[in-house]
């Protein structure tokens, strides 16, 4: 730093000799004697910094505190008194330095105009004041000589190579995810909120810079777009009071300052109205510094009074709030970053020995990102041997400490980065500062100066850019109370590490002063850089003050002659000062060079000699809301290139002087709500590159001669609303590159010149509501990359050209209604990358068309990152079978680089394919308010990149399906996070359990889902090994539910620790329980302890060979009293051999009581053992041994067994031995059995028999069913052989129903259906054959009930009116199914119509509804179309969500239908 100022002041004499001055031979002997104490400095500067390495922080914790422990330390060693020497000596350089640097100014500066208040110096003074100068000169002189004499005492030493060699200009462009996808997803976790829940979290554990960049990263996290975000740089001082108004001014706009409401009664109250509308808010807290008490009342304000609002609160630092901690970066992503920081790829020479060192740098980076990226930016300009000097230094002896780091990040900076880098000191800890604003100030202050090569602007942009490759200097939000931050504008801020090495060598070397007091400002004659809180500035500053800033400083008085004899004052702060009025002493301040009055709102007038601070480069008045006009002085500041007038709403014009500023490069003229017009000297302002004119919302017009700013680069017209066309010339501005109209509501169209912006690459015409169209010329501009049309509903059609933009990265059409052209104009799109389709409104149904072959097109954009097609797919959809949506979605699984797909609010869409499970790259995907969503594929759910999912609102879907992820060192994704609010599941699965390795990521899953569901599925990858016990695992996952499936865990366990540990307290709620491929299960766990449990299901338990009841129990005799209410099913067991039916009580072995339903499926082996199991419902299927080889008999005490099903059984039925262990059986359903052979022995078992169903069955050998006499009901479905069978019955009297259904080729039932003279009810269901009845169907004079549905024949014959006469005594019931045919229904139909056939006709399934939920009253017409075309334009609405009217010829007197759905905003009315 020492070296940039030396450095400086030499080339400010080499100017002097130009001027050929009387000191001139002075002048020379200064600068060769400072060109050889110039090499020396950088020693002389390490040692100074070293000096305060030396003495470990530790170590005076450590010490004793006793006068004999405290008296060596109190005298310094030998080294230290050098080093003391050495600092002193480096000071009296900088001040000889800045010495000439000032005299040299002084002389070289031309004085400012004599003012009224000044008297004219004479002539002889002026001499005078020549002479003194000689003098001084000759007196520094004597000092430098005096300081090189000095100098050999300290035997300095020159560095090996030039360290003022400038780098090359590089600007370093970091990727923010590098390491940190993983800490985000951690993060992301953990902020699953739902309505009117508010959550905390702390990022804590790593250091300051990674903590801000990986908030910053969440705050603009796209699952979390629909917040409103508020970022508050905090510091020590900043209060909760403080923290309420930001918030409130962030949300809502309005500002609190000063009056009756400026206090936190007030502020908790506006909070909690905010929070009470349902907003969702994400506020960041970034460098917060709170007790717990404040952290405590803090979450108490966001939380109290509120169930309806959500909030997201974020803070970084160490505190007492929730902590998160932020994991370390493997050892491979420390050199992915060091290599991205040091431009590694772009090395020409010596790559493989860097590579072999930077390796090694990374190991000892121990995972820290912070130390990879700061050694990454100073790798950067350093060949192989600085990589290994690096290496072997002494900076790793500590750690991971931060400050040999940063020290070595100092030291290896050019000397003017150094000086620059120093300035920091003059900003409090927390303090954000504008790129523009921090380049100007260094460059006023001639910290930067322009070379032959570069402009002091673009050597400040390289600096910064170095800055941020060493993470010295952190992007962040913009601080602002008003809500208005102009977000184009990058904003920095340093972490407190930084900060207080800046101010350390501020302090060290030269003098810097930081106070609130007038008395020490003035007693140190020597301070260059002044930073002031809370200070009435009423006296005289010194004349060696260079830069002062005052913060906080509230009230302040000037006198006129404040600035008197501030001769060196470059940069002047006086921002958010009460200041009423500005000096004329201000003219004084010949050098100055930057001056911020912003936020000074009580200030009505600027001072006319304003005008002759002739070296001003930048100005910033935003804020100053009393300044109704500049004075006419300002056009002669023309070395003006930064104006900000931002929020100078009293500004109604601009003087015609104005056009002087020829120098201008940047004006801010935004909020200037009272401005008309420009002047017509703006046209002279050919440097300008920017303007913002954003809510001048009086702007009538802009210049005809604006399109003279030939250099303009960037245009801001935002909310400019009355500006109705722009000016033919503004296709001149040939250098344009980015344009802002959104909102400029009255904007009707654009000059066909506008296609000359050739190198435009953005335009914003958002809310552009009135534009009308395009130019054709558009087309030409084939340079754009970013275009947003969003909310256009005026544009009805991009021109044809539209497909020329070749080049076109992202296009927002959301809110849009230009449907004519676009499938051509977006044909030629194939760079697209951003594509927002979403909400398209003031749909027609002839548009549909344009719709339709715009998904055609859609297919073709294979660069897509982003799509949003929210809302987009209703007007297709709607009209749309299930299978024609699949196709229109299926051109989606194309985009193999898509990472966020949004297909919210398409309430048409009733599932996914799963073809979209092939997008590997996908993020997020957003399905919240897809009301008719049932399923997402499963595919989709196991994507490997998918982070978030959200359902919600999806109020039809029954099931989800998560996937825990690895963490496998690369990218960390625990779960893809889902948001299920409002989201109906029946079931939610989580799968691939096996990837969580901590009881901290089971409590982070189930924080984020409990609730969702109240079934879960848990999942482990068949043969996987995980690394957490299941027992653990389960009692830390699993919250209050009533269904839990286990599926595929294949550790060694039997559950039974999992239930007996935590059955009392989470799982008595739990009524079913299954579970699946636990391969290495032996038995099964004590299930029957749960007290409200009704059924458990055992599948593919391949390790159980002996089914026991005793074990379910765990020997609890009061859980084998819960087994009638109990349905136990095994599943596919293909190992079980025995199924135990008795137990032990004390020692006798007793039966078991009657379990209410057991269902035994696929168990080819199993035999029940000693008895034939109690169970009032008995179900076997595919078990043929078990019903051939029953070795069981039956107890005599009581019935076994009161239902029998029996399905899929290969054996013939006379060999079902197990028919004869049931003695009481009074139910027997047989399906999907052809072997149906009955000889007496069987009939006899069956001696108790009341009901007999047979489906899907061959039943001719089915004989003697006469001799059932306790039968009396049949059922026959889908049978064939029906005719023998019917013989079969003949003089079955007890027979009292007889149901026939889907036997397609029975064409009548024979004339022995008389003989069943007591039957009361006969069903006769898609028989399309049968085509009469018996004529013996007269005798049955019992019959009342008969029922004929889909037999189109028989109903026929029955409406004869000869055979009426026959059925006189019965009246059939046809019954109607429109959409029934035979063998259209499932098996799950088929089964319920058998159970209730009985009971009366058949219950239709209800339809779904198509149109909105509220639609329930139907019109009534004579024609069906006009009912049909009603709920269709209801759907369009729906589709649309727009309010819609139909005005039909019906009679009058009828009342008006009004239809409203609260959520949706939907609105029809039918004027009746």
């Amino acid at each position: 730093m020492a070296q940039a100022i030396v450095q400086s002041s030499c080339r400010k004499l080499r100017a002097a000799f130009a001027v050929g001055d009387k000191a001139t031979s002075y002048l020379q002997e200064i600068m060769e004697t400072l060109e050889v104490i110039n090499p020396l400095l950088e020693d002389a500067e390490r040692r100074c910094l070293r000096f305060r390495r030396d003495v470990p922080k530790e170590k005076s914790e450590e010490m004793e505190t006793t006068p004999e422990a405290i008296q060596p330390l109190l005298e310094d060693t030998p080294q230290q008194m050098e080093e003391k020497k050495v600092r002193d000596w480096l000071r009296l350089v900088v001040k000889a330095a800045y010495n000439i640097l000032d005299e040299l100014q002084d002389t070289m500066t031309p004085p400012a105009p004599a003012r009224k208040f000044m008297k004219m110096m004479p002539h002889a003074k002026v001499l005078k004041k020549k002479n003194l100068m000689a003098d001084k000169m000759e007196k520094i002189k004597e000092e430098v000589y005096k300081l090189w004499v000095d100098m050999d005492e300290f035997n300095l030493m020159s560095p090996n190579s030039d360290a003022t060699i400038e780098p090359p200009l590089i600007y370093v462009t970091e990727d923010p995810t590098i390491g940190r996808d993983k800490q985000i997803q951690i993060i992301m976790e953990s902020i699953s909120v739902k309505k009117g829940h508010h959550i905390t979290v702390q990022i804590g554990g790593c250091q300051d810079g990674s903590k801000t960049r990986l908030a910053q990263m969440v705050f603009n996290h796209t699952r979390l777009k629909d917040y409103s975000r508020v970022w508050i740089q905090c510091s020590r001082n900043l209060h909760l009071h403080q923290i309420g108004k930001s918030i409130i001014s962030q949300v809502s706009g309005e500002e609190i300052n000063g009056g009756s409401d400026d206090n936190m009664e007030y502020v908790s109250k506006r909070l909690h109205q905010l929070l009470d509308d349902g907003i969702k808010v994400l506020v960041v807290l970034d460098g917060i510094w709170l007790s717990r008490h404040d952290c405590e009342e803090l979450q108490g304000m966001l939380r109290e009074g509120s169930d309806r609002g959500e909030v997201i609160l974020i803070a970084t630092d160490t505190g007492e709030m929730y902590f998160r901690s932020c994991s370390e970066s493997s050892e491979d992503m420390c050199w992915t970053i060091i290599k991205q920081r040091s431009h590694f790829e772009g090395r020409l020479f010596d790559k493989q020995e860097l590579e072999l060192i930077g390796v090694d740098i990374a190991k000892k980076c121990e995972g820290s990102q912070l130390v990879a990226e700061m050694l990454g930016g100073v790798l950067l300009y350093k060949d192989a041997t600085g990589w290994a000097e690096v290496l072997n230094s002494d900076i790793w002896e500590d750690g991971q400490n931060g400050e040999p780091f940063l020290m070595l990040a100092y030291t290896s900076m050019p000397p003017s980065l150094r000086l620059c880098f120093t300035y920091f000191a003059m900003f409090q800890n927390g303090h954000t500062i504008a790129k523009d604003d921090l380049i100007y100030q260094w460059t006023s202050l001639g910290l930067i100066e322009q070379s032959d090569r570069f402009s002091a602007i673009h050597l400040g942009e390289q600096y910064i850019s170095m800055l941020l490759g060493m993470s010295l200097l952190q992007t962040t939000m913009p601080v602002s109370t008003t809500g208005s931050a102009d977000k184009s504008t990058t904003w920095f801020t340093v972490n407190h590490m930084v900060h207080d090495l800046a101010k350390q060598v501020m302090r060290d070397i030269y003098d810097t002063e930081e106070t609130s007091y007038q008395q020490e400002l003035c007693s140190n004659k020597d301070c260059r850089y002044v930073l002031l809180t809370d200070l009435k500035l009423s006296s005289k500053l010194s004349a060696q003050i260079r830069a002062l800033r005052c913060v906080g400083s509230g009230k302040m008085d000037l006198s006129d002659d404040s600035f008197s004899f501030s001769k060196c004052l470059s940069v002047l702060d006086l921002n958010g000062t009460s200041m009423l009025n500005l000096p004329n002493s201000i003219c004084q301040l010949r050098h100055l060079g930057y001056l911020n009055l912003s936020g000074c709102s009580g200030l009505l007038n600027l001072p006319d000699s304003l005008g002759d601070l002739l070296n001003l480069l930048y100005i910033d008045l935003s804020g100053c809301c009393g300044l109704r006009n500049l004075p006419e002085s300002f056009g002669k500041l023309i070395n003006l290139a930064h104006i900000d007038l931002s929020g100078c709403s009293q500004l109604v014009n601009l003087s015609e002087s104005f056009g002087k500023l020829r120098n201008l490069l940047h004006i801010d003229l935004s909020r200037c709500s009272g401005l008309v017009n420009l002047p017509d000297s703006f046209r002279k302002l050919t440097s300008l590159k920017h303007i913002d004119l954003s809510g001048c919302f009086g702007l009538e017009k802009l210049p005809q001669s604006f399109g003279k700013l030939i250099n303009l680069v960037h245009i801001n017209l935002s909310q400019c609303s009355v500006i109705v066309s722009l000016s033919p010339s503004f296709g001149k501005l040939m250098y344009l590159l980015r344009i802002n109209l959104s909102d400029c509501s009255g904007l009707v169209n654009l000059p066909e010149s506008f296609g000359n912006l050739t190198n435009l690459v953005h335009i914003n015409f958002s809310g552009c509501c009135g534009l009308l169209n395009l130019p054709e010329s558009f087309g030409n501009l084939i340079n754009l990359l970013h275009i947003d049309l969003s909310c256009c509903h005026g544009l009805g059609k991009l021109p044809e050209s539209f497909g020329k933009l070749k080049n076109l990265v992202h296009l927002d059409l959301s809110f849009w209604s230009c449907f004519e052209g676009v499938e051509k104009a977006l044909g030629g799109l194939t760079n697209l990358q951003h594509l927002n389709l979403s909400h398209p409104c003031c749909y027609l149904a002839q548009q549909q068309s344009c719709l339709e072959g715009l998904k055609d097109v859609l297919g073709q954009l294979t660069k897509i990152e982003y799509l949003n097609l929210s809302m987009f797919l209703n007007p297709i959809f709607y009209s749309e079978s299930v299978e024609r949506t699949h196709g229109i979605i299926e051109c989606i699984s194309g985009f193999s680089s898509l990472e966020h797909l949004d297909l919210s609010h398409n309430r048409f869409l009733h599932d996914l394919p799963e073809s979209l499970g092939e997008l590997n790259n996908l993020q997020t995907l957003d399905l919240s308010g897809c009301i008719r969503l049932k399923s997402i594929a499963k595919r989709i759910g196991e994507i490997r990149s998918l982070q978030s999912i959200n359902v919600r609102n999806c109020r039809s879907l029954k099931s989800c399906e998560l996937v825990v992820k690895p963490d496998n060192g690369e990218a960390y994704s625990n779960t893809n996070i889902v948001e299920l609010e409002n989201a109906n599941l029946e079931e939610l699965e989580i799968s691939c359990l096996e990837n969580v390795k901590s009881t901290e990521d089971a409590r982070q899953i189930r924080m984020a889902l409990i609730g969702v569901a109240q079934k879960w599925k848990l999942c482990w990858t068949a043969g996987s090994q995980g690394s957490m016990d299941v027992n653990a695992l389960l009692g830390e996952l699993v919250p209050l539910l009533q269904g839990l499936e286990l599926h595929g865990y294949n550790g060694e366990t039997c559950l039974s620790t999992w239930l007996t540990s935590t059955i009392t307290y989470y799982f008595d709620t739990l009524v079913e329980v299954t579970i699946e491929a636990i391969s290495r299960c032996s038995r099964p766990p004590p299930l029957f302890l749960l007290l409200s449990l009704r059924r458990a299901v055992f599948r593919r338990m391949a390790s159980i060979t002996r089914f026991d009841v005793n074990d379910l129990t765990d020997g609890n005799r009061e859980a084998l009293h819960r087994l009638p209410r109990f349905t136990l099913e095994l599943d596919d067991m293909e190992s079980l051999e025995e199924f135990k039916t008795t137990y032990d009580r004390n020692g006798k072995e007793c039966m078991l009581p009657a379990i209410g339903e057991l269902v035994i499926t696929k168990c080819n082996k199993v035999c029940f053992v000693p008895f034939t199991p109690r169970a009032r419902k008995l179900v076997i299927s595919e078990c043929s041994k078990l019903m051939v080889h029953s070795r069981g008999g039956h107890p005599r005490t009581s019935v076994s067994v009161n239902e029998l099903v029996v399905k899929n059984c290969k054996k013939t039925l006379y060999n079902w031995h197990l028919l004869h262990s049931l003695p009481g059986l009074r139910s027997l359903t047989v399906k999907d059995c052809d072997n149906l052979w009955t000889i007496p022995d069987t009939i006899e078992a069956l001696s108790s028999l009341q009901s007999l169903c047979l489906s899907n069955c061959r039943v001719d050998k089915v004989q003697h069913l006469s001799d059932l006499t306790c039968l009396r009901e049949v059922k026959i479905v889908s049978c064939e052989g029906i005719d023998e069978f019917m013989q079969s019955l003949q003089r079955l009297t007890s027979l009292g129903s007889m149901h026939l259904s889907d036997c397609d080729s029975i064409t009548s039932l024979p004339e022995l259906l008389g003989d069943l003279t007591n039957l009361e009810k006969l069903a006769i269901h898609r028989c399309p054959a049968m085509d009469s009845l018996p004529g013996s169907i007269n005798k049955l004079t019992n019959l009342k009930d008969l029922r004929i549905l889909d037999c189109p024949k028989l109903k026929s014959w029955c409406e004869r009116r000869e055979n009426k006469k026959k059925m006189a005594h019965i009246r059939p019931d046809y019954e109607e199914h429109a959409t029934s045919r035979p063998g259209s229904k499932d098996e799950g139909d088929v089964e319920g119509e058998l159970e209730d056939w009985s009971d009366g006709m058949e219950e239709e399934d209800e339809p779904e509804a198509v149109s909105t939920d509220a639609v329930e009253n139907s019109v009534m017409t004579d024609d069906t179309n006009v009912v049909e075309e009603v709920t269709r334009d209801v759907d369009a609405a729906v589709a649309a969500d727009v309010c819609l009217e139909l005005r039909l010829g019906l009679p009058i007197n009828e009342e008006a239908i009004r239809i409203e759905e609260e959520q949706d905003e939907i609105s029809l009315r039918l004027y009746l």
